[in-house]
């Protein structure tokens, strides 16, 4: 028997936020379809007929065939993972079945489905860019860090000579979803030409201080924590002091331009105090991690979201 869902989350295989908030939604008595994307490869379970409107079926994370253009809502929580393929496949055949997989994901959701976007996945990936999100981020009025993005040694230490070396470097789109690389701070024997020359890096003025906030925005609302760590990325070990933070309408405002601008209809974004108490800019994950925040400081942003995607259903349904 097909699922026949109202809202449609589509992820990778064990993503705790989406089945957490699947959960939610179910106890308000919501059915919420979770599609593990990296899992469609050998699932039997994509299904769309041309000549039979509404026939398009994808498989659900238990294996029921789901309805998509049921859904009116849809959820892209996390568009990226190695895709399952079994290991008789293999060569180029392997990058052939991930492409047709992903193609036929985007295609049979695109023209079967009704639903209004969180967020537009080609939006999700043009601000994934760091590039893009600087150049926003500025536009918006946010302070942003000194910035230079080069391969040329001789930029790159005429940057951090100038900047007495004050200096970290990130990369540019990362290493993978499930290798996060760490954001480092510069030292001149750091720089041999050779490995500058090989590709582009982040290289950004370092902002001191060890008061972060993070700040994750659904729709027109806005729930930040502060996050205090002596490290340059709080992030690993997360051993960081977190509470609940009152966010300046100011910033709140300069932050909502900034979706608006990407054409996003939620955001996770990294900031940094100043020792003078300056926001300054750092990134924004279209799709980022909001859990664990609620763990360490009691924040309820599994209700706020839950909330967030209940109003946005309830907008698609009053259209129809």
């Amino acid at each position: 028997m097909k699922v026949i869902p109202d809202i449609l989350i589509l992820t990778r295989s064990e993503d705790f936020h989406a089945f957490a908030v699947s959960d939610a939604l179910d106890e308000r008595g919501l059915s919420a379809a979770v599609i593990e994307t990296d899992r469609l490869v050998a699932s039997g379970g994509v299904s769309w007929d041309l000549q039979a409107p509404s026939s398009a079926t994808l498989p659900d994370a238990r294996g029921r065939p789901v309805q998509v253009s049921a859904a009116r809502l849809v959820w892209w929580r996390r568009f990226t993972g190695e895709p399952a393929i079994p290991e008789h496949v293999d060569g180029q055949a392997r990058a052939f079945v991930a492409r047709e997989c992903r193609a036929s994901l985007l295609g049979l959701v695109a023209t079967e489905s009704r639903a209004r976007y969180i967020s537009d996945p080609e939006a999700t990936r043009a601000a994934s860019n760091k590039l893009v999100q600087l150049r926003v981020a500025q536009q918006a009025g946010l302070r942003v860090p000194r910035t230079l993005v080069s391969s040329d040694p001789v930029a790159v230490r005429d940057f951090c000579t100038e900047l007495g070396w004050e200096v970290i470097v990130k990369t540019v789109g990362g290493a993978g979803p499930r290798q996060p690389l760490m954001t480092g701070r510069l030292r001149p024997e750091l720089l041999p030409a050779a490995a500058v020359e090989l590709c582009p890096a982040i290289y950004q003025e370092l902002i001191p201080g060890d008061r972060h906030l993070r700040v994750n925005v659904f729709g027109d609302r806005a729930y930040a924590a502060e996050l205090r760590s002596n490290r340059l990325d709080w992030r690993y070990p997360l051993d960081c002091d977190a509470a609940p933070a009152v966010l300046d309408p100011a910033t709140k405002d300069q932050l909502l331009r900034v979706l608006d601008m990407l054409g996003l209809r939620m955001g996770i974004f990294d900031l940094k105090l100043t020792p003078g108490g300056e926001v300054v800019w750092l990134e924004i994950n279209p799709q980022g991690q909001f859990l664990w925040l609620e763990g360490l400081t009691g924040m309820p942003l599994l209700a706020a979201f839950t909330d967030y995607l209940t109003s946005q259903l309830e907008h698609q349904r009053s259209l129809s």
